[in-house]
């Protein structure tokens, strides 16, 4: 990594290892490198801005500090929990409320988008809230909670309450679509069940799950070399697959699928939270899915095949601009529309993918790559064994490798008379 570097920096790396008593650690050089960035950061900020000079009284005199001199009083990497770090890595701070870290980033004279000081936020080169996009630090985001729409006027008529109800309230476009998901448990390596949200999409050719949870369950994994098309032909190439096992938390049913391997299957379910008290939900019925109104994420998508066959007869219809019920193995799912008042700020989901049998030629030198985590081979275990049980260290310091053969070396016959004979001549 050390030789990636520019030669100033690296000259300054070499200077700064000198001076350390042990061999330097990761840990180490990354701090380094955080260090010089946020120095060359805060020289260049200062070589951009003209020297201001802003004036001071005092009771007895007045004092002149130019803008740099401020800026240095300023570079105290605050001191939220006694200790001499930037605001943005103490912990302390983070476990704060939001509201306090607003007032706290405020109080210490920082920019509030990148928390370091020296310049403001408005000439702040660094990308803004991953949230809402605004000039601010992620850390400072606040939350705005969603207007709760007044309920509707309830109905003299008992049998037309649903309908009466939904058409009552003022209904926003465009309303908000609920996916279909379910929670259910699936088996790690040890036959172990763990909860997992699962999405059902009738519109996939296939079935995906996150790298997150295939590690956490610690299946094993299979080399595999598949084109994943989807909406307006985009494509993602997937060198990865496992077999998963998921089971019913209403009921015995269980079902094993093959999973394609993604980083993130898509964002959290639903984009917003919903609020069901003006859903006209029956009582008394098991849901796939307890916690289908707030957003989450999803772990497992299943495709068409997985769709049909836990889909059952019943459904249940709630009204004119309220989601559906239908029933499954799995338990009711809740989908389709949902009328509110505040217009998404979300861009729409779009589930549709397949694969292509013929991928890019380009994409064939990843079928050379080794998989991240795979299960060990019989000959494969056997070298490790071989290497823990025959390698040793002498007195001196000096390892002692023996040769790892797969046989006895009588399978070789009489080989040392003959190489003896051809050293000989």
């Amino acid at each position: 990594m050390a030789e990636k570097l520019d030669s100033v920096t690296h000259s300054e790396w070499e200077e700064y290892r000198n001076t350390l008593n042990n061999p330097p650690s990761l840990e180490t050089f990354t701090t380094f490198l955080s260090n010089r960035a946020d120095l060359l950061e805060t020289l260049q900020e200062s070589k951009n801005k003209p020297q201001k000079y802003e004036t001071y009284k005092t009771n007895t005199n007045l004092l002149i500090a130019t803008n740099t001199q401020r800026e240095k009083q300023n570079f105290n990497k605050k001191k939220q929990c006694n200790q001499i770090h930037f605001l943005f890595t103490c912990e302390t701070f983070r476990a704060l409320p939001i509201e306090i870290r607003i007032q706290k980033a405020k109080e210490s004279n920082v920019c509030l988008n990148c928390l370091r000081p020296g310049h403001l936020e408005n000439n702040c080169n660094i990308s803004s809230c991953k949230y809402c996009k605004k000039r601010h630090n992620t850390l400072l985001h606040l939350h705005e909670p969603q207007p709760i729409p007044e309920p509707a006027m309830p109905s003299t008529s008992s049998i037309n309450h649903f309908a009466n109800s939904s058409e009552s309230k003022q209904v926003a476009t465009p309303p908000l679509v609920l996916l279909s998901t379910a929670l259910v448990k699936v088996l790690d390596g040890t036959g172990a069940a763990h909860s997992a949200r699962m999405l059902l999409d009738n519109g996939s050719s296939a079935n995906f799950v996150t790298q997150s949870l295939c590690g956490k369950l610690g299946l094993s994994r299979r080399s595999v070399s598949s084109t994943v098309t989807g909406i307006n032909s985009n494509s993602s190439h997937i060198t990865q697959s496992c077999s998963l096992n998921i089971k019913s938390l209403h009921n015995d049913y269980s079902l094993t699928v093959d999973c394609l391997i993604l980083p993130e299957i898509t964002k959290a379910l639903p984009s917003s939270f919903i609020d069901i008290q003006n859903i006209p939900l029956p009582m008394g019925i098991s849901f796939a899915d307890p916690s289908f109104n707030i957003p989450s994420a999803i772990d497992i998508l299943v495709g068409a095949e997985v769709f049909w066959s836990v889909l059952c007869n019943n459904s249940i219809d709630l009204g004119k601009n309220q989601p559906k019920l239908y029933e499954t193995k799995l338990g009711w799912l809740v989908s389709g529309h949902v009328a509110r008042l505040k217009t998404p700020s979300s861009s729409p989901v779009c589930h549709f993918i397949s694969e292509d049998s013929n991928p890019d030629l380009t994409r064939f030198w990843e079928l050379d790559t080794v998989a991240a985590k795979h299960s060990l081979s019989p000959e494969e275990r056997a070298c490790e064994q071989s290497f823990l049980t025959n390698t040793v260290r002498s007195e001196n310091g000096s390892f002692v490798v023996s040769m790892p053969l797969k046989d006895d070396p009588s399978v070789l016959g009489e080989s040392f008379q003959m190489a003896k004979c051809r050293f000989l001549s």
